[in-house]
């Protein structure tokens, strides 16, 4: 059987272990040196980060403080659209306030060009148009003001702050959930197809945890994902403490996302805002 020493020395500089088995979510992740390796659960502090590759602007386009909305992603040619430089929103509205990006104060009504009186909020969804982020960390402060609820968008335990890493489409793309309704933290693979398809996708879980939400107050969060030998490593940490890390080598019957994507926020039924967006090489 071959030796293990090299590999272990590898992932030890990459900040991860390939040592004993380790239990996520209800799902051991052996480690092993001939045959097929599973990389095991990231753990210890955030890594150490390369160079920043982007950094979000939040600038209003001229005198307006609408950022851009769904309305200028889905209606591209329109005069009246608002677009980004940076951002493409696909549900919901952008806003600057303060030099902040601000989701406003969350309806269920999609909006027109210029989000008034309605911005649809409710359902968030925001990427970057840069498509191409492989190892990465998402670098985001942002706060949680609270979460609602509207008739098109009733109470749900996931309701909170989420952050999109490996975005392909709508239907392939992880995310980490930083703040949620329930107090949970969470990593999530969204792929194709499936039995229970959401938006043309199905979800599996591949880890949870808990986080109580410091609702008013700014928090640091860190999404870090990087692609080991055939597997994806993926660990969250919120103001430097580590809340959710796992290793995706193929839950649900499917393929780690090994390709590089968007980065962006997702927000269900919650009012937030946010003073940085960055991207870091890891």
């Amino acid at each position: 059987m071959p030796s293990c020493r090299p590999r272990r020395a590898w992932l030890h500089r990459r900040g991860l272990r390939a040592a004993a088995p380790v239990l996520v979510a209800g799902a051991l992740l052996a480690a092993s040196c001939g045959g097929t390796t599973r990389v095991a659960v990231p753990s210890g502090p955030p890594p150490k980060l390369g160079p920043v590759v982007f950094r979000g602007s939040f600038a209003p386009t001229g005198t307006s403080r609408l950022v851009t909305n769904e309305y200028a992603t889905w209606n591209p040619h329109a005069p009246s659209a608002v677009h980004a430089a940076d951002w493409i929103v696909t549900s919901g509205s952008l806003f600057s306030r303060n030099g902040d990006g601000w989701s406003g104060v969350p309806d269920g009504t999609s909006p027109g060009p210029q989000s008034s009186p309605t911005n649809g909020s409710a359902v968030f969804r925001m990427t970057t148009r840069a498509d191409d982020f492989d190892d990465a960390a998402v670098l985001m402060r942002f706060r949680n003001h609270g979460l609602t609820s509207t008739s098109r968008t009733p109470k749900q335990p996931w309701d909170g702050v989420h952050v999109f890493l490996r975005y392909s489409s709508a239907a392939e793309l992880y995310y980490a959930s930083l703040n949620r309704r329930d107090g949970t933290v969470a990593i999530k693979k969204k792929v194709h197809g499936g039995a229970h398809e959401v938006d043309g996708g199905t979800y599996t879980t591949l880890a949870t945890g808990h986080w109580k939400v410091p609702y008013g107050q700014w928090q640091d969060a860190e999404a870090v994902v990087r692609t080991v030998g055939h597997d994806v490593a993926i660990s969250v940490y919120v103001d430097g403490h580590l809340v959710v890390a796992a290793v995706d080598h193929g839950q649900g019957g499917r393929a780690p996302l090994t390709k590089p994507g968007r980065v962006g926020i997702r927000a269900d039924n919650c009012n937030f805002d946010v003073s940085t967006f960055e991207v870091a090489r890891v």
